[in-house]
């Protein structure tokens, strides 16, 4: 960050400091032309040809000139964007193991605090996943509730406070393991261009896990209604498909990775509501043995789950009916 701090203070006087010298240059050469013009014209007896091939040579190095002040000025005005690229290489390459999972039995937040560009987004904020595995979480936009997220996942780093898995901080557990035991289903996952079954079957799953997540997320409904089937191929992020179809295929393929606790961050948005409480019903049913927190700013289903917060006040407040 130091490398490119000063540069990107003064990032504004760059740009205007290309542009005089652009400008300086350009009228330096044309002051030149005119002297150089009026000696011939006073001192010497140059005819027109003389004149006219002065001329020339005039309009050629100037344009020569000024080409290469413009890359000077480009090079100022990328000056910034370079040192953040280099900057890039002296990152520490984070260690990852994507090969273990856990168990999570248990989840706390213990006094989380956390401020981003020197704003206050999470105060003191203390929450445990025990033995209720269905939980919901609601808040206004902005209210920080995706950031509650990245803390678990180690995307982003408390200022104070610490969170547990199975009384372990997760300072001390490493990321990859994290991550693999956490379904996180946000809502700008893809899907690819290819069939429905092999987005499916990303996960490595078998045809009877595959078939469960397909029944459970009501995936016959959408090749009935479209009159497809599992080969049909999908266009880029499945844009021949409608914005549900595409959540409940995602939500699908979550299903499918085999993880403990799966997190759903509006994962049901484009989902209509009476559609969301089937599929939720049937994860309740078909998964009992996965924790789930459902993080959604509409309030419809939120009497299926054990217990439902609101982030309000950067804190979370157990709302009790």
């Amino acid at each position: 960050m130091k490398k490119y701090s000063k540069v990107n203070r003064n990032d504004e006087f760059i740009y205007v400091k290309s542009g005089n010298n652009y400008s300086f240059i350009n009228n330096i050469l044309i002051d030149l032309f005119y002297v150089i013009l009026i000696f011939l014209m006073v001192f010497t007896t140059s005819n027109i040809t003389t004149i006219v091939f002065i001329s020339s040579m005039y309009y050629l190095i100037l344009d020569t000139t000024l080409s290469i002040c413009e890359v000077i000025s480009m090079y100022d005005t990328f000056e910034i964007s370079i040192y953040k690229v280099l900057d890039l290489f002296d990152l520490e390459k984070e260690k990852i193991n994507h090969l273990n999972k856990i168990n999570i039995e248990k989840l706390e937040f213990n006094n989380i605090n956390y401020a981003y560009n020197d704003k206050k987004i999470l105060t003191d904020l203390s929450f445990n996943l025990e033995k209720d595995n269905k939980i919901f979480i609601t808040g206004r936009s902005g209210s920080g509730k995706s950031t509650l997220m990245n803390l678990l996942l180690k995307y982003l780093i408390p200022d104070d406070g610490n969170i547990k898995i199975n009384n372990t901080d997760i300072n001390n557990i490493n990321n990859g393991v994290i991550r693999n035991s956490i379904t996180y289903v946000g809502q700008d996952e893809s899907l690819f261009t290819s069939s429905i079954s092999e987005n499916l079957s990303l996960v490595n799953s078998n045809s009877k896990k595959i078939n469960k997540a397909i029944d459970t997320c009501l995936i016959n409904d959408i090749y009935k209604k479209n009159n497809i089937n599992s080969y049909y191929i999908l266009e880029e992020n499945g844009l021949n498909l409608s914005k549900g179809e595409r959540k409940r295929l995602l939500i699908a393929r979550s299903l499918l990775k085999g993880s403990d606790l799966v997190i759903f961050d509006e994962s049901f948005n484009e989902i209509d509501v009476e559609t969301e409480r089937k599929i939720l019903n049937n994860i309740f049913k078909n998964y009992p043995e996965k924790k789930v927190i459902m993080i959604s700013h509409r309030l419809n289903n939120k009497d299926l789950f054990d217990k439902c917060y609101e982030l309000k006040n950067k804190k979370l407040v157990l709302k009790e009916e």
